[in-house]
């Protein structure tokens, strides 16, 4: 087994388990490793987290990447790269974890987030020039406008970091990334790109006049999947 192959099956593990709580023990109990091994490939556990993470920024930027080529305009790439983030991150487990990563590993979360940011602003300047590109966007500053959206997906991957009430609230959580969402892309359109939103407007389902996103109906079928669970 090489690093890579040990961080993808060491990722579950801490989801299941927690930063704090897993130890080297057991990684080595239920991934039938020796110890000696684990050492050979990461000289200790905060060493295994920084991979973790790691991969996690590596695997956004992937599959935003591939969301944003096989997305018919900047438009769709949007609204598709929130949703297939939505389908990636566990809310509970992932909330859970970075509370826990923030008080037992506040280095290794710091240094995080600011990789994290950094990720997520890749992602969104590519969105961004693409949809000058296609001129559906009108864009005063692409710096500017790329920060503003980056809080925009930072609150579905970080949402303790914009309002505490999201840790015991994870329907509002979700709802106001969906709200946010619509109306920041909203203010990015010139009016070619508004037509095309408004052709789009056949996938969407309109609720408490609120669901105005292109492909709404997906993201409601997605905040079924994820909360309408069994307790």
């Amino acid at each position: 087994m090489n690093r890579s192959e040990f961080v993808e099956a060491v990722t579950p593990l801490f989801l299941k388990h927690g930063y704090r709580s897993l130890n080297i023990d057991q990684i080595s109990k239920e991934l039938n490793l020796s110890k000696k091994t684990i050492y050979t490939l990461f000289p200790g556990k905060k060493s295994i987290i920084s991979s973790v993470l790691n991969q996690r920024d590596r695997i956004l930027l992937e599959t935003a990447s591939n969301v944003l080529q096989n997305s018919s305009n900047a438009i769709e790439a949007y609204v598709n790269t929130i949703i297939k983030i939505g389908e990636m991150v566990n809310f509970n487990q992932q909330l859970t974890n970075l509370q826990e990563l923030d008080k037992y590993y506040s280095e290794l979360y710091e240094e995080n987030s600011i990789q994290l940011k950094e990720v997520i602003k890749k992602i969104m300047k590519d969105i961004l020039q693409r949809g000058e590109q296609e001129e559906l966007f009108d864009l005063i500053d692409i710096d500017v406008t790329c920060n503003l959206a980056s809080i925009q997906y930072l609150q579905l991957i970080m949402p303790q970091t914009i309002l505490p009430e999201f840790q015991n609230n994870r329907q509002l959580h979700w709802r106001t990334v969906v709200i946010h969402t619509s109306l920041f892309l909203r203010s990015l359109l010139n009016p070619k790109g508004y037509e095309i939103l408004k052709s789009m407007q056949s996938n969407m389902q309109v609720n408490d006049n609120h669901s105005h996103l292109p492909n709404y109906q997906e993201f409601q079928s997605l905040d079924e999947k994820l909360w309408k669970r069994d307790v």
